[in-house]
């Protein structure tokens, strides 16, 4: 077996592809960081404009102090959203789809789902900004006991991901089919 950083691939298993979020994704958690940086310092200039604060220079010195505990903390934070939303992923093999769910630097969850059991691979687009972006999410449903689905929101071109899926099946049921004709 091949070991990937997260999970084994089977003898005769290849990635095809990894699927991850839309940049625009990555772009929102740092503009949210660069926000509420500077959030505090704005607040702090309107409230002496309108003389709401008049600090004094010990105060000044503790605001300061505050100021740099809160830029640690949402920089921490937004250093962190980054590493587990890049963490996160669908890797698609010639064998079957692997999720890699991570919830928190040493939580993630990983499941596969066999292409004999996919039934229904859908993308989907919502709005003008997914339109515009090529964004949107992908989503499959597998056969089962009880019907299962999966999504993978805010991926990169989902029409795409969809067909190479969809392709990716067709080629494993061609290989499936053509291994039981010759035995």
């Amino acid at each position: 077996m091949i070991h990937t950083h997260i999970f084994s691939l089977q003898d005769d298993e290849t990635i095809v592809a990894k699927i991850g979020y839309h940049w625009i994704i990555f772009v929102s958690i740092i503009g949210s960081g660069i926000f509420l940086t500077f959030l505090p310092p704005a607040l702090f200039i309107v409230a002496i404009r309108f003389d709401f604060l008049m600090p004094t220079p010990l105060m000044l010195k503790f605001i300061l102090l505050l100021y740099c505990v809160w830029i640690l903390a949402i920089w921490t934070n937004t250093i962190a959203q980054l590493t587990i939303t890049a963490l996160n992923q669908w890797v698609i093999t010639n064998r079957r789809i692997v999720s890699v769910d991570q919830s928190g630097f040493f939580n993630s969850m990983i499941a596969s789902w066999q292409y004999h059991n996919v039934v229904e691979v859908s993308a989907e687009k919502r709005g003008i900004l997914q339109t515009l972006l090529n964004y949107g999410h992908i989503e499959i449903q597998t056969a089962g006991m009880a019907d299962e689905y999966e999504q993978m929101d805010n991926v990169s071109n989902p029409e795409h991901v969809r067909s190479l899926i969809i392709d990716q099946m067709d080629d494993y049921t061609t290989r499936r089919d053509e291994m039981r004709l010759g035995s």
